[in-house]
């Protein structure tokens, strides 16, 4: 019998999960983004302009969505060079539609030289939710208790780029309140990173996290538009739909190469792709790994041992990510 990881018989819908608009430190309005990012086959965007929340729901149309959400930042105080400030980020997404309170919001939050904090004539948009939080404060415990906040708020939280960030393996395996990995960073890979993450995905996993990934562009101007995309697998384009469809797994994530099908037959994880790659190899958490090349499907054995699977597929420079999936959940009958 099969079990589908992407549900059968769904509707696909292309999203960019991180971008940022002439409302913070971007160079094109929310219209003008909606017009490309729909021209290139996108259903769903979600402005995550720095520190603040706010409603662009009149974009909306049968053919396109908006999700609300913001970025928001911790910083080691520092110099003069931002490039020398330890960092991280994080999007966080409000599950309810009508959700437009921010929680740790300061509205009165700047820093010299930095251009994100939210124009002044966006300031009467915003609308607080308990204390602020402290921004300025990058320990571990003052981070988890912001996110754990967040997500007590119910929303979903992804953590950002950390190969832009410069955070390595004890300092990002600190996040203990993350549902998603950026794995891909289209933003900071045209700015010169190797953002591609997915060893960072698999320390998160094998410390036993299991958290989804994401691909996105963070895009600031037309440079970097279009490039990652989170491909969900839902029902219907509407608001709930796309949340549930996060919640549950029900998407992969890529840089070009798209996944058809994906499922679970007798002890094997097979997928379907819709054109011939290089390479789809299957990733674990143990030191077992399969590949095939030049093929559109793919079919590899699951090791009872091992805790995870995960696929990836390439196919020139361009990636796919599925989630992760835990192989007791797999193999049960």
């Amino acid at each position: 019998m099969k079990k589908f990881l992407l549900p059968e018989n769904c509707n696909f819908y292309k999203a960019n999960l991180h971008s940022h608009t002439s409302w913070s430190d971007g160079y094109v309005s929310p219209e003008e983004m909606k017009k490309i990012y729909k021209d290139n086959g996108y259903s769903v965007i979600s402005f995550t302009d720095h520190n603040g929340l706010f409603s662009h729901y009149e974009l909306d149309d049968e053919e396109f969505l908006t999700i609300t959400g913001f970025e928001v930042d911790f910083n080691r105080p520092h110099g003069n060079d931002y490039a020398d400030c330890e960092t991280a980020h994080f999007c966080a997404y409000p599950r309810d539609r009508e959700n437009f309170t921010q929680p740790g919001l300061d509205v009165d939050y700047r820093v010299p030289k930095m251009r994100w904090s939210v124009d002044e004539d966006k300031r009467a948009l915003m609308r607080p939710d308990g204390e602020a939080f402290n921004r300025g404060d990058y320990s571990a415990e003052n981070i988890n208790a912001c996110l754990k906040i967040l997500r007590d708020k119910n929303f979903i939280v992804t953590y950002n780029h950390p190969c832009w960030s410069v955070e390595n393996y004890p300092k990002y395996i600190r996040y203990t309140e993350i549902d998603n990995l950026e794995v891909y960073n289209h933003g900071c890979f045209v700015g010169g990173w190797d953002e591609h993450c997915g060893h960072v995905y698999d320390d998160f996993l094998r410390e036993g996290k299991m958290i989804k990934c994401v691909a996105t562009d963070d895009n600031h101007g037309p440079h970097d538009m279009c490039g990652g995309f989170t491909m969900f697998c839902a029902e219907k384009l509407t608001h709930e739909a796309i949340i549930d469809a996060f919640d549950k797994g029900n998407f992969y994530c890529s840089t070009g190469p798209e996944i058809t099908s994906l499922y679970v037959e007798d002890g094997k994880i097979h997928i379907e792709t819709k054109e011939k790659c290089d390479i789809i190899r299957l990733v674990t958490g143990h030191r077992r790994a399969s590949l095939v090349r030049g093929e559109d499907h793919a079919s590899f054995s699951i090791h009872p041992d091992c805790k995870y699977v995960r696929i990836e597929v390439v196919n020139g420079i361009y990636r796919a990510y599925t989630n992760a999936y835990p192989v007791s959940t797999l193999l049960a009958e």
